[in-house]
């Protein structure tokens, strides 16, 4: 697609890393706007999250690199593991990092750690769907070759539809074919494939793309596009329950580990990308290979929904009074902060007024007691 935005002099400006820019401003400024639903100030919201971000950036990049060591980063200079700029994250990773972080500095902010999460949970989608825009622009995370059958291959010969894949064509490593056609049962015995150009698919030429030479010119699946929209669905069904499951606290926090690992798990099929990873063979029963995302992915959906069933289970009263009554849930609360005491802040004005109106509202010295009105029936104290 547009791998680098433009260039400094020599120093390319990636447009992954600007994307990404992007995603991160915007799931910052949602969650500064949300905030003040949970009674949290606005800037107290940001702090947070920006130190949970730089957390999880951190984790996603370990384990990024000690998935790809043996193959990729035990062969490179080893300043390499800090080279952002062209991608190489696991959004699983940070998750791990970033979980405890979250807990820890939340209180230190003096944040409600739950509602907070809620919060941060609905911003994390809104700038990952984003993100992966930028993935596409990179030709990081792609999808496969759309290879169709010998027989659809011969009745489109003619339409400059279809493109012949063949272990020759890539390059070799020592006189062996790539280890993409190496591990295809097809290519591998020096077999022909077929794929083809559809209006879904995606043709990445550009010599800065991220992908293996394999990939190159071939028509691919829409893997970025799909995984960047399924997010923003994802964001746009949490947005619009946050309000109504703000009293189950954590409620949106475990249905975003329904949502986008069920999400992920389905969006992988669609993936091409070696790099990831696999910890299944193409013969594991039912789910067939699975991808290391999918391995995290599989286990979370029961574990989240069970989580999610039991808060909503156990806050089913406040649940069931809010719906009855929309209109309690709309009064705004008053942001928290960390600044000092609001007397303390005040100035000597202020002070002054506040004086006046309590010397205006105490009742005089010379003001006859107040009569008090006797009952006219033996219960109408009770009344």
């Amino acid at each position: 697609m547009h791998p680098i935005l433009f260039s400094i002099g020599d120093f390319p400006i990636h447009t992954f890393g600007v994307v990404v820019l992007l995603g991160v401003i915007a799931g910052l400024r949602f969650a500064k706007w949300d905030a003040g639903r949970i009674g949290v100030d606005g800037e107290d919201m940001v702090n947070l999250a920006i130190e949970v971000f730089i957390a999880g950036l951190i984790g996603s990049r370990i384990l990024f690199v000690l998935h790809n060591w043996s193959g990729m980063y035990s062969k490179l200079p080893w300043y390499q593991v800090f080279n952002l700029r062209q991608g190489g994250l696991i959004w699983y990773g940070g998750l791990l990092t970033a979980a405890p972080v979250g807990f820890w500095r939340a209180r230190a902010w003096g944040v409600p750690v739950r509602p907070a999460c809620d919060v941060m949970a609905v911003g994390v989608l809104l700038g990952l769907s984003i993100g992966r825009i930028g993935c596409l622009m990179a030709g990081d995370d792609h999808g496969r070759i759309h290879y169709v059958d010998a027989a659809t291959a011969a009745a489109e010969k003619d339409s400059g539809r279809i493109v012949t894949v063949r272990r020759d064509d890539h390059p070799t490593v020592d006189g062996k074919p790539c280890r993409i056609c190496a591990a295809d049962p097809v290519l591998s015995r020096g077999g022909v494939r077929y794929a083809e150009r559809t209006w879904y698919t995606l043709t990445f030429t550009s010599k800065d793309a991220l992908l293996d030479e394999h990939f190159k010119n071939k028509p691919l699946l829409p893997a970025q596009p799909a995984m960047s929209l399924g997010v923003f669905v994802c964001f746009l069904v949490m947005a619009s329950l946050r309000k109504r499951l703000q009293h189950a606290p954590s409620a949106l926090t475990a249905l975003l580990f329904v949502l986008y690992p069920t999400h992920r798990f389905l969006v992988e099929y669609l993936r091409g990308d070696p790099i990831r990873g696999y910890v299944t063979g193409p013969d594991f029963p039912i789910f067939g290979q699975l991808s290391t995302s999918q391995a995290i992915s599989l286990p979370l959906v029961p574990v989240a929904l069970s989580a999610l069933v039991l808060l909503l289970w156990r806050h089913r009263d406040a649940l069931r009074n809010h719906s009855a009554a929309p209109s309690s849930s709309e009064e705004s609360a008053t942001p928290r902060s960390k600044g000092p005491p609001s007397e303390e802040r005040k100035g000597p004005t202020a002070n002054a007024a506040e004086a006046a109106s309590a010397e205006a509202d105490s009742p005089s010295e010379s003001a006859p007691p107040a009569r008090t009105a006797e009952p006219t029936s033996p219960g109408a104290e009770d009344a």
